[in-house]
């Protein structure tokens, strides 16, 4: 294990913490945007695609919503939350802009990797929206949001019962069990 993993380690633990501890004040909007933040290509979103994947109208509310997520995750790592960008506890603004021109939110590495070891998340969401090399898996994504429910439910009935395989070769690093425990006490 190199130093950037160990030092990773206490980091992704509190995320975990403080995940586990404000799971159910985490709105049904708030949970679709942090899941569709991860999700997307490199996840990296602007506002305007959160707010979108929650449902919300304009970039304003998704701000305020996904901002209000991020303050209480901080909290409850023990941290006070940035004064201004809240978003900023759990995500990385960047001035690369997506195809409307917006900014975007880069998801922190390990936060991306509690949600994992959380099973909040699985690699294959992810791995599916950048082995597209586009927005596809997204788009789907918001149509799907963004459909009638009855009609999303409709296709669901209708569709495979298992998920398509693809092969993805990969390399993980083996985790130490006492490096966790340690940290952990």
């Amino acid at each position: 294990m190199d130093d950037n993993q160990s030092a990773a380690i206490p980091y992704i633990e509190a995320f975990k913490k403080a995940l586990v501890e404000i799971d159910s004040k985490i709105t049904d909007g708030q949970r679709k945007m942090l899941l569709g933040h991860y999700a997307a290509p490199k996840m990296s979103l602007s506002v305007k695609k959160m707010a979108e994947l929650a449902g919300y109208e304009g970039d304003r509310a998704g701000s305020l919503h996904y901002g209000k997520l991020a303050e209480n995750i901080a909290d409850a790592k023990g941290e006070a939350a940035p004064h201004t960008d809240k978003i900023s506890a759990i995500a990385e603004w960047t001035n690369e802009k997506d195809e409307r021109g917006h900014g975007q939110w880069i998801l922190y590495d390990e936060l991306a990797q509690a949600l994992e070891e959380l099973g909040w998340v699985t690699r294959s969401a992810q791995t599916e929206s950048v082995h597209d090399g586009h927005d596809e898996f997204y788009k789907k994504v918001v149509t799907s949001f963004n459909d009638l429910e009855s009609d999303r439910r409709k296709r669901l009935a209708d569709a495979d019962k298992k998920p398509k395989r693809i092969q993805v070769t990969t390399s993980a690093f083996v985790r130490n069990p006492d490096v966790i425990a340690e940290v952990l006490h």
